[in-house]
């Protein structure tokens, strides 16, 4: 199970960058500040940043991080909602030491070491539930603070509602 890949990838890693797409919605957001939370909840001791532009209208989901360029030679990356590389918020993207892709767009440009693309997904933050979900011994999932879920919770519906696809699976994971 890919996720399981991914737990253990977190695992291995002292520093996680999370980047996403540039010119942010919520989903981006919510999905990119969700998984640094549910992170820096399971292992404190892990430096774990987001990066990318700011936008104005949504800091009050996330605000980013300056990072040196010299944090990112042995950090783990994750890119989330981000389905082609040049639309990735921050260029610094390729300088890790190893890369994971989380997508719940078409596969367009397939990139990173490891990548979780599903289309049967609403959004890339239900894939973060997705993942703290089927991870619940290293995650932390019964843990989860309220700041997680207020995160997460604001994207869903937004990047899901033209989609209108919310499944069995998003109502199970919104109930926790």
């Amino acid at each position: 199970m890919i996720q399981k890949q991914i737990t253990e990838k977190i695992k291995e890693f002292n520093t996680i960058i999370i980047f996403r797409h540039e010119m942010p919605d919520p989903d981006a957001l919510g999905s990119q500040g969700g998984l640094q939370k549910a992170i820096q909840h399971s292992f404190p001791k892990k430096n774990v940043f987001v990066v990318g532009e700011e936008e104005d209208k949504l800091k009050f989901m996330n605000t980013m991080d300056n990072v040196p360029d010299k944090e990112f030679e042995d950090a783990l990356i994750i890119v989330m909602d981000t389905a082609i590389k040049n639309r990735i918020s921050d260029h610094r993207f390729n300088q890790g030491q190893y890369l994971i892709k989380i997508d719940h767009h078409p596969e367009t440009e397939p990139f990173g070491d490891l990548n979780w693309v599903d289309t049967s997904f609403s959004s890339a933050s239900e894939m973060v539930c997705d993942l703290i979900a089927n991870s619940p011994e290293s995650l932390g999932y019964l843990q989860m603070l309220q700041d997680y879920y207020s995160a997460v919770l604001w994207e869903i519906p937004d990047d899901s509602s033209t989609q209108i696809r919310q499944s069995k699976r998003f109502y199970m994971q919104v109930s926790y």
